[in-house]
């Protein structure tokens, strides 16, 4: 599940690259920029439908019809498994560094497209 980070950064940052390949900047800075808004929305949209019409799972319904769910189930996990998350945060945060994200951030975030086409940002 925590995995799925690196690659919603890299479709966003590849989004962003190919409106500002795509328009110029000009047109990135006064409309171009709203596209990717657009984008975002339909796709929470469409998370929210997939979302709605998916059933429990059996296991959960059964949780569910013994009344056996947790008024706050987050605060359980953190008292009792505070070490495993302090555990597997840190070992996430190494397996982000290690992975070459600074060099991917450079890629497609601080190399600015107008760079690489040689313009002006302005």
């Amino acid at each position: 599940m925590g995995q799925t980070l690196p690659l919603g950064i890299l479709a966003g940052s590849g989004a962003f690259l190919a409106v500002s390949l795509t328009l110029p900047t000009a047109q990135v800075y006064s409309y171009g920029w709203r596209i990717l808004f657009y984008i975002g929305f339909a796709a929470a949209v469409v998370g929210v439908i997939i979302r709605l019409r998916l059933e429990e799972s059996p296991l959960f319904k059964e949780v569910e019809e013994k009344r056996q769910i947790l008024s706050y189930p987050a605060s359980r996990v953190w008292r009792e498994k505070i070490t495993t998350i302090l555990h597997l945060s840190m070992l996430n945060a190494g397996i982000g560094a290690a992975s070459g994200s600074g060099i991917l951030r450079y890629l497609l975030h601080d190399l600015e497209p107008h760079k690489l086409r040689g313009g002006h940002p302005y």
